[in-house]
């Protein structure tokens, strides 16, 4: 190819994305513009840009750039989120019709959950996630459900120092959520009263691979008034069951384990 039908900023810009994917660990601005040989100004703007289109997450608090869920989706861990979506819009749809409430399906990202699928509720009134949607993890069931599975040292790494009310229920103290994580690893499900959406209820589990690590989280969501104790019981029930029975089918052969979703469809 002749070099007078390159765009160059784009090669510089590819560049900057190279150095960041091909490390095993964040960078910071710092030490990409070492790497590329780029002044800092120049690299700063690629790396926001590319932040901004989703291909590069940014830590805040450590001030460093790592890859973004997009750069994921698209490279070698594209199958295995195909297969958790594969796995779980079934349960997902049979979750909603039995209980006639939305039903999200989130990864972590950084310190945000991102919605991967969405089972809406008929409802006129229901909750107003979508999907590629963000939240803070610290806010959300599923959020909550991912990192109460994690090691104290891990789980710090997805959790901002400061944390910052959505709503006048949002937890604000780091020792409260704590808490909370503790709780809902032992119980097995998170809980999210209001605390991302003025007025909702959601609860969530983690589904987490065989050695115990958390890979997605699944919830169902409405309206406080639709969700009493009673019925957040049931759901909880439901969730965790449900839970268990997509991490051993994200194990299971892959034709085997499209004989039994075609048999629950």
């Amino acid at each position: 190819m002749r070099d007078d039908y390159l765009v160059k900023p784009v090669l510089k810009a590819m560049q900057v994305l190279d150095c960041i994917c091909s490390s095993d660990q964040a960078l910071s601005l710092q030490h990409v513009s070492v790497e590329v040989g780029l002044p800092k100004t120049t690299v700063f703007r690629y790396l926001r840009t590319l932040v901004q289109s989703g291909l590069l997450s940014y830590d805040p608090e450590r001030d460093v750039y790592g890859v973004g869920l997009k750069i994921i989706t698209w490279g070698r861990s594209n199958a295995r989120l195909r297969n958790l979506r594969d796995v779980c819009i079934p349960h997902m749809r049979a979750l909603r019709e039995r209980f006639g409430e939305t039903v999200n399906l989130g990864v972590l990202d950084g310190a945000e959950i991102v919605y991967i699928e969405i089972a809406e509720s008929q409802h006129a009134l229901r909750m107003q996630a979508r999907v590629g949607g963000r939240d803070p993890a610290y806010t959300t069931s599923i959020g909550k459900a991912i990192l109460s599975q994690m090691p104290e040292e891990e789980r710090l790494r997805h959790i901002p120092s400061k944390l910052r009310a959505r709503t006048g229920r949002t937890l604000r103290s780091l020792a409260q959520l704590a808490l909370e994580l503790d709780r809902a690893r032992t119980q097995g499900f998170a809980e999210d009263n209001g605390e991302n959406e003025e007025g909702s209820v959601c609860v969530g589990v983690p589904i987490v691979d065989p050695s115990g690590a958390p890979l997605a989280g699944l919830s169902i969501s409405a309206p406080a008034a639709r969700l009493n104790a009673a019925r957040k019981a049931q759901v909880a029930a439901t969730l965790r069951r449900l839970a268990g029975e997509i991490s051993h089918g994200l194990d299971a052969p892959r034709p085997k384990m499209m004989t039994m979703l075609r048999r629950q469809a």
